[in-house]
């Protein structure tokens, strides 16, 4: 059976919907701690529906809503919104790989190839490289540095010892 792969456009929504969801329920987990059963917002419950609704393209078919109603309280739309965010993170799991060229996950892109998930930040990986690359070409000058001191000291104590001058202390 061949891997499951994504559309470009699929990565881009997924990747926008998944970031929009984290920061909704960033905001809702503390108001859902203090006021579980608190009612929801007229707005917030219309943003939230939307949301649901996107999310039901990345999850599969057969645990599909027709449209997905909120929950009238915080605590039921904090689980609610949790469900939609790791059906993302299940579409994401079986369509993505780690790319050790890349050094990131990337999508799988079916005939196109591959494409960096974004939202991971791929280029700091790319950066901790470069970076490392610079602090070894450091550490290599400060090792010739300090081992032409030890050779200028040991050099030093020779000549000294052969005229009979001893060392302070």
């Amino acid at each position: 059976m061949a891997e499951p792969t994504v559309t470009l456009r699929e990565a881009e929504a997924h990747e926008t919907l998944l970031l929009r969801l984290e920061a909704l329920l960033g905001e809702l987990r503390p108001l859902a701690a203090r006021h579980p059963l608190a009612a929801v917002p007229a707005p917030l419950i219309a943003l939230s529906e939307g949301l649901l609704f996107d999310a039901r393209a990345f999850t599969p078919r057969r645990r599909r809503e027709a449209l997905p109603a909120a929950a009238p309280d915080f605590a039921g739309l904090v689980v609610q919104l949790g469900q939609a965010l790791a059906a993302l993170d299940a579409f994401e799991a079986r369509r993505s790989f780690w790319s050790a060229g890349r050094a990131a996950f990337v999508w799988r892109l079916g005939g196109r190839g591959e494409r960096p998930i974004g939202r991971l930040r791929p280029h700091l990986a790319q950066l901790a490289g470069d970076e490392r690359a610079g602090a070894d070409k450091l550490r290599a000058k400060l090792r010739r540095q300090i081992e032409a001191r030890v050779a200028e000291a040991y050099e030093q104590g020779l000549r000294d010892a052969r005229n009979g001058i001893l060392p302070p202390g």
